[in-house]
């Protein structure tokens, strides 16, 4: 496969590239560079060849047409698992050729590795590697750092984006929509941004001098980078001091709105290395950059679920005094690299408790594990920033953006004078009666701002009104049916610079919640038999509730509070409740939420037998107490016609557990002359002497091959042998058997004759 792939690539890169779309094909690509067109059949082939382990996933087209689209390779590459998410990109400056060229070698070079090279193999066994190798096609082709509305998307991110590189506002160009859609969507723990023109690792935060949260996080890292590379003295050091300022960048935005690690890595001091030293900088980066898969699970990890239902909760995860991370919420996982040392964990989620674990201890390999099991509570704030803007930036006040995430707490992010900051609710606030949302402000002063809203990320934004301090909003001033985006705006009033310049935003509350199903039962450990009740707990005012009982009866309901739900068989049962309120819907499963005890009784099924025939029935469960129809009160009984007759007569036992809960069944036995006739065996002259017996016990034999047993009432087999044909009988010891009733059991094949003995 892999030299199929090799003459592939090989006929790619000796090809003249042609037009896409209508466009003119490359021509002005460097010797030795692959074209626009090369990398993305190269791709495909990359997905064609290893299908398993490389999926193309696209975000839509650049303004000249070209495909924006990365490479997620992954052992289960079409699944979302818990499994630390690493992002590489290049190419965001067009003619900056090396960064996409190197990108989609490191994606052959793992695709062709897997299950050969056993260190590739164990890292995409274990992680999910996203490479974006062109942000920039248009740039590529036209050989333009910018792209072809002349926009450096490098200047065009939503993060402090200050108006730089000819961007005319935050995420203006689709190729920046594209590439901050990826991140939203995902949970990258080391975000690299490959550039060229210099050789130097450039951390947050770009837009400020100030040293970001996790600059010692950072400063590990990159050492571990460097070393772990081919260059003789890779630099690295905070973008804005070591680099030169930059607002809006993509590293600005992955961190401050993710948490996570993210940096520009300048691989050559020339934009455009000519071969082969192109293929040099590859192989001195390529070390560094497996190094950096398998640090991205390093640090904090763990699993965010609800505590009845086990499912993932969507959440924010504070790790020490770092920027937060997301977890991920269609599994519920959250990676955080730290440096070695002591943490506490804070976990906030919406609709639920916060919950804090302290002392967790990250080593110098691996992660250190912190689940967490939530509770409900019905409270529901802004979840994640989108975009930031002080114009001009103010270096005077910490720019703190993660202050307006979550409930008030007086840690305000300050606006700027007529700065702004775009906030994601998490989910949908519904246009109903009253208020729908409360903007919260840190301190006792009463600053001013505008309110406006959104159903999506990038507007249009609706005007909810102007306020001083805390105040609530109705999306009715939009007009807006709904929506889930907030934008707060400063109203210019106050100074430019300054500690706490612009509006002090503490946080932003839902007022009207999302239809929540909530429930708890009034006992979910009891034994069978018995009946419980189920009380909803759902938020957003429900209007219709639909209930589904496993194993209970009856198994469905419409009440809001159903009463008197029986269940009759021991297990662990599932509950599920639907909740509408005419407009939205939520449903719930709390898996195993009722635990049923008793023992599980199971006499078998009716059966017809021989008016002669000697029959063992058995309730089971041992080490419980029984009670049978017949008066017994061992685990087995042997019953017969005698007294009974050629009829139907049913036995019955009610079996109780050490918790005193009980279980029944019942089994009717049929005696009948002419069904369920014996088979040879019962016919043949089998004696049993003497009986009762001590000592020993004789079997008299007729030719037959199969085994014996002595069995207690319980069912405990007490004494087994093998009996062979040559045998006309055969003498057994009891005298390591205690005294009582027992069975005889001689089994040929299928065929079971059954005696009672007595031993003294």
């Amino acid at each position: 496969m892999k030299n199929i792939l090799f003459l592939l690539m090989l006929t790619i890169c000796v090809t003249t590239a042609s037009g896409q779309n209508g466009l003119p094909a490359e021509v002005m690509v460097p010797p030795g560079y692959y074209t626009y067109e090369q990398i993305v059949s190269i791709a495909d082939s990359l997905v064609t060849a290893f299908p398993s382990i490389c999926k193309k996933i696209s975000w839509g087209t650049s303004v000249g047409g070209r495909q924006l689209a990365a490479l997620k390779i992954s052992k289960n590459v079409d699944m979302d698992e818990a499994e630390p998410e690493i992002m590489f990109d290049g190419g965001i400056h067009g003619d900056e050729v090396g960064t996409s060229q190197n990108l989609i070698w490191f994606a052959r070079e793992l695709c062709s590795g897997y299950g050969t090279n056993s260190e590739y193999t164990a890292l995409i066994n274990s992680h999910e590697i996203w490479i974006y190798y062109m942000v920039n096609p248009d740039g590529r082709v036209n050989m333009s750092r910018v792209n072809q509305n002349m926009v450096d998307l490098n200047r065009d991110f939503g993060y402090m984006w200050n108006g730089e590189g000819n961007s005319p506002a935050p995420f203006s160009q689709p190729e920046s929509k594209a590439l901050r859609d990826c991140i939203l969507e995902n949970q990258f723990t080391i975000y690299t941004n490959y550039h060229s023109g210099s050789e130097i690792i450039a951390y947050p935060w770009g837009y400020r001098p100030d040293s970001p949260a996790d600059y010692g996080n950072f400063n590990y890292l990159a050492e571990i980078y460097a070393d772990s590379s081919g260059y003789q003295n890779l630099f690295y050091g905070q973008s804005n001091t070591n680099l030169y300022p930059v607002s809006g960048s993509s590293k600005d935005f992955l961190y401050g709105v993710t948490g996570n690690v993210a940096w520009s890595i300048e691989i050559s001091i020339d934009k455009q290395p000519p071969p082969p030293q192109n293929l040099l900088f590859y192989n001195d980066n390529l070390p560094a950059m497996i190094e950096m898969i398998r640090r991205s699970g390093y640090g904090m990890k763990g699993m965010i679920t609800d505590s009845c239902s086990g499912t993932p909760v969507k959440s924010t995860v504070w790790i020490s005094n770092y920027y937060p991370v997301n977890n991920d919420p269609v599994v519920g996982d959250y990676h955080k690299f730290t440096v070695p040392g002591p943490n506490s964990v804070k976990v906030v989620a919406n609709g639920y408790k916060t919950k804090t674990l302290d002392l967790i201890y990250v080593h110098d390999t691996g992660a250190a594990t912190a689940n967490f099991q939530l509770n409900p509570d019905p409270h529901w704030y802004a979840s994640r920033v989108i975009s930031c803007v002080i114009p001009g930036n103010n270096f005077d006040d910490p720019g703190f953006t993660p202050g307006a995430l979550g409930a008030p707490d007086t840690v305000p992010y300050c606006l700027g004078k007529n700065g702004y900051i775009i906030l994601d609710m998490g989910d949908t606030i519904f246009n109903r009666a009253g208020s729908d949302l409360k903007v919260f402000e840190a301190g006792n002063g009463s600053k001013g701002y505008l309110c406006y809203a959104s159903i999506s990320i990038d507007g249009p934004w609706k005007n909810l009104g102007a306020a001083n301090g805390n105040c609530e909003f109705d999306l009715t001033a939009g007009p807006l049916p709904k929506a889930r985006y907030i934008k707060i705006l400063d109203d210019g009033n106050g100074p430019s610079t300054g500690l706490g310049a612009g509006f002090d935003l503490d946080a932003v509350e839902m007022l009207s919640l999302p239809v929540t199903a909530q429930f708890n039962v009034s006992n979910n450990n009891f034994c069978e038999g018995n009946t419980v009740s189920f009380t909803d707990q759902s938020t957003g005012n429900p209007t219709s509730w639909n209930w589904t009982f496993d194993g209970g009866s009856p198994a469905t309901s419409i009440e809001q509070n159903p009463p008197d739900i029986a269940y009759y068989n021991p297990g662990n049962y599932n509950v599920t409740l639907t909740v509408s309120d005419g407009t939205s819907t939520n449903t719930r499963t709390n898996i195993h939420y009722l635990h049923i005890m008793g023992p599980l009784v199971n006499l078998g099924n009716d059966t017809t037998v021989y008016a002669g025939s000697t029959v063992i029935i058995d309730a089971g469960n041992p080490g419980c107490t029984y009670l049978w129809s017949t008066g017994d009160t061992t685990q087995l009984i042997s019953v017969d016609s005698s007294g009974v007759g050629l009829n139907s007569h049913t036995y019955s036992v009610t079996v109780t557990d050490s918790m005193n809960c009980s279980g029944y069944d019942e089994k009717m036995i049929t005696w009948s002359t002419t069904i369920g006739y014996p088979d040879p065996l019962q016919n043949q002259s089998i004696t049993v002497y003497p009986n009762p017996a001590s000592g020993n016990v004789h079997i008299q034999l007729q030719g037959l091959e199969g085994r014996f047993r002595i069995l207690s009432m319980m069912g405990i087999t007490a004494l087994s042998g093998i009996i062979h044909s040559s045998e006309s009988y055969i003498s057994i010891d009891l005298s390591g058997i205690h005294a009582g009733l027992y069975f005889v059991e001689i089994s040929q094949g299928s065929v079971i004759y059954i005696k009672k003995l007595i031993i003294n």
